[in-house]
């Protein structure tokens, strides 16, 4: 059985999950209510680390709501080294955004 890598993109108002090993993508609330959730879908699998951006406030509740169930690794992004395009985030897709994250 494969234990599952999960990216999750986190903004204010929602969680965007994708897991690797099969692709499948899922929206959550960033709320209790939406922790819950994604909770019963991690569920279903057995998780090697659930990887996200710490976004500052944002995270911080999924932190919590996650303590000890999962294996979390926060990561830090590197700063943008390209200073004569555009910034990376500026038009990304969440989706992808997710996938990026694992």
């Amino acid at each position: 059985m494969t234990d599952h890598a999960i990216g999750i993109d986190i903004s204010k108002s929602r969680l965007d999950a994708f897991r690797l090993e099969d692709s499948a993508a899922k929206q959550f609330g960033n709320t209790s209510r939406g922790f819950r959730a994604l909770i019963r879908w991690l569920g279903k699998a057995p998780v090697a680390r659930i990887v996200f951006e710490p976004t500052g406030t944002y995270h911080r509740a999924f932190e919590t709501a996650l303590p000890g169930k999962f294996p979390q690794r926060p990561r830090v992004r590197q700063p943008n080294r390209d200073f004569g395009g555009p910034h990376p985030s500026a038009h990304k897709e969440n989706k992808i955004a997710s996938v990026n994250e694992v």
